[in-house]
């Protein structure tokens, strides 16, 4: 019996001879129309003519883009609604609503001039703006409702718990009790919300949401300041989150302004001490939640304020003395709204030299340790500003035993190797991992440098300590100033191989550049200038690290610009000085040594701080500023010294010299528009 052939089909219906497929021929509907639910049309005529062709093709290009140009159901949608692209979730095209904003009955709106690709543009990629969200009802300034629907913020609060919190004591909302309120939140226009949503902004790479951020932050401003003598703790938390949009903004003269406020509603509402002594909240009227987020809030507000005062008695407005609440319980515990007991706060301002064990580490983890530290912090800055030049210089060796004190202390699950990296990168935690141990090198960096006076802002000839100090000690110090600045490289290379989990903090950004600007300080002002060339071929890769890691971390955080156009500068100008002559002398401050030695309370707040701490760059084109006082003039104006070699300032003012723009103040002034120029 011979071998059955397969039959061939005579014309096929008029659908699939339109996309160029094999038709079954198949009664009533064939089997390629039936599985792609399409019309299967059918001719007598073997042959198609032409206007059944254009009208079958016009119909499959133009059915509302679900079909392909062949006909076939489309499988990947054209263009997403712009409520689906802001939340990056699926979006099936359909028009006028699409499925999902029909299910949570909100806006559906189509962007028809943005090309399907645009959803995936970044900072760091295309910085288009999308004129879709500016039309968009919900999203428009000129609309009535200017405010976020229910679904997008419940997924911006998510991305601010994920990658925020864990910063700096931020964590202070409670995740599930926050999102449970969003959920059932009837009123957008609360200013909590609108805070949070706004900051989560600055955590998401694209132009469109950074602008409407901007817009939710000036609105929870508006709101809150309209009513500034209603003194709440929700409030304060507002004022917190926003101190810490306008940081992510370069707002630097906000950031000031809000400082002290957070300070007076801390005062006004008494949360430096406990509610009651009731610390297990088992008889308190505050439940275990309300009375840890009390105490992260309060350490919240330390912090701004310690930052923006750099150790400066009159600036500082939160006495740490008169603090006197526990630090801050592991995030595990305030998860499941347990209450723990933690070390005391006033354990922790006097030296932990003065006791045989280390400060107790029970129930704590990353707040309570980065709060530690920023109490070192403060004590040595303190000492900087107030006794330098006093004939008790040892005292400073208190801070460098706690130094040693926290690091001993640190628990297994906080320190900085791979396995932790690991997990952490897993709980979202990694970014306040790395942003710990940099904080740590910083200030063993900021220790050292007291042994160095003409390092000090301002800059001096001499101090109680380098006077009564051992060469040994002072060569001690000066070494570890810069194997601190090292070991923060190595940190920085590890964060470059696990981004963009570990670029989540810009402040981080500050510390890189003063890594960088050690290394050449310390490579042309402590080694010998005949070892010089071939020290800085084994610093030059360090350095080339820290900038990468800027520039990356510039990448996420456009705040982050001016630090990395100064440290790009520096590095081209230390680099070129130092090839041309390897005997020169950097200087950070343009000080030459030894020529005066002003005391520092007749200095102006210009020379007493770091160039791009918030008040300098607060300072920065204030419109009715005062003129410096005549001390404060730079000291490198002087006479130099027979035999002194020439030195350059390292800092912005190396710009000036060659007829440039000061880099670190290009965008103090500018808006989140001009940042991504």
């Amino acid at each position: 019996m011979p071998p059955s052939r397969r039959r061939r089909t005579r014309t096929g219906c008029l659908t699939c001879r339109a996309r160029r497929i094999k038709c079954d021929e198949a009664a009533a509907i064939c089997t390629q129309c039936s599985r792609s639910d399409l019309q299967c049309l059918r001719s007598r005529n073997e042959s198609l003519s032409e206007t059944t062709r254009s009208r079958l093709a016009f119909t499959a290009k133009n059915n509302d883009r679900r079909l392909t140009q062949a006909g076939t159901k489309r499988q990947r949608v054209q263009r997403s609604c712009v409520s689906c692209k802001l939340i990056k979730k699926r979006c099936n095209g359909e028009r006028p609503l699409c499925d999902r904003c029909l299910k949570k009955d909100q806006p559906c709106i189509y962007d028809e001039e943005t090309s399907p690709d645009s959803s995936r543009n970044s900072i760091a990629g295309d910085r288009q703006i999308v004129p879709s969200l500016s039309r968009s009802p919900f999203l428009s300034p000129t609309a009535t409702v200017d405010l976020p629907g229910r679904i997008i913020a419940q997924d911006l609060c998510k991305t601010f718990f994920d990658e925020i919190a864990p910063l700096r004591c931020l964590g202070f909302l409670h995740r599930h009790i926050f999102l449970q309120h969003v959920q059932n939140c009837e009123d957008s226009q609360e200013p909590l919300l609108l805070s949070v949503c706004a900051l989560a902004t600055k955590s998401i790479k694209h132009r469109e949401l950074w602008e409407i951020g901007c817009r939710w932050a000036r609105i929870a401003q508006g709101l809150v300041l309209a009513e500034i003598q209603d003194i709440s703790v929700h409030r304060l938390m507002c004022i917190v989150l926003l101190y810490e949009h306008a940081t992510r903004t370069s707002d630097h003269r906000l950031c000031f302004m809000l400082s002290g406020l957070a300070s007076r509603y801390t005062q006004a509402l008494s949360l430096n001490l406990e509610y009651d002594h009731d610390m297990l909240s088992t008889t308190s009227l505050l439940s275990p939640v309300e009375r840890e987020s009390r105490r992260r809030l309060m350490w919240a507000c330390y912090i701004v304020d310690t930052m923006v005062a750099c150790g400066l008695n009159h600036l500082q407005a939160i006495d740490t003395t008169t603090i006197q609440i526990q630090l801050p319980c592991d995030d595990k515990y305030f998860l499941y709204k347990v209450a723990r007991i933690t070390a005391k706060v006033p354990v922790c301002f006097e030296s932990t030299a003065k006791f045989d064990a280390p400060i107790s580490t029970e129930n704590q983890d990353t707040h309570a340790f980065l709060i530690r530290l920023f109490l070192i912090r403060d004590r040595i800055l303190r000492y900087v500003h107030d006794h330098t030049d006093k004939e008790d210089p040892w005292r400073l060796m208190s801070a460098l035993a706690d130094l040693e004190h926290w690091k001993e202390s640190l628990p297994p699950e906080l320190q900085f190797n791979y396995d932790v990296i690991v997990i952490r990168k897993e709980q979202s935690m990694l970014s306040a991992l790395v942003s710990l141990h940099v904080q740590y090198h910083q200030i063993n960096c900021l220790l050292f440098r007291c042994t160095i006076p003409s390092m000090l802002f301002p800059a001096r000839a001499h101090t109680g300590l380098s006077r009564n100090a051992s060469m040994e000690f002072l060569s001690d110090s000066r070494r570890g100033w810069f194997d601190h600045a090292c070991a923060m490289s190595a940190i920085f290379k590890v964060a470059l191989e696990q981004k963009p989990e570990s670029m989540e903090d810009p402040a981080v950004g500050f510390s890189t550049y003063n890594a960088i600007i050690i290394k050449f300080l310390y490579l042309t002002n402590f080694v010998p200038s005949e070892e010089r060339l071939a020290r800085l071929e084994s610093i030059l890769p360090l350095v080339d690290i820290d900038l990468q890691f800027l520039r990356e971390l510039h990448e996420y955080h456009p705040s982050v610009r001016s630090t990395y156009l100064a440290a790009e500068c520096l590095v081209d100008e230390a680099k070129l000085r130092i090839s041309q002559d390897p005997t020169i002398t950097l200087s950070e401050s343009g000080n030459l040594v030894g020529v005066f030695n002003f005391p520092t309370d007749c200095i102006s707040l210009d020379h007493r701080t770091n160039q791009l701490s918030t008040i300098a760059q607060m300072r920065k084109n204030l419109p009715e500023m005062h003129a410096p006082d005549l001390a404060s003039v730079p000291l490198s104006c002087g006479p130099q010294s027979p035999g002194e070699p020439e030195r350059l300032w390292l800092w912005i003012d190396g710009g000036a010299e060659r007829g440039q723009s000061d880099p670190a103040s290009e965008i103090s002034d500018q808006g989140p528009k001009d940042m991504y120029g």
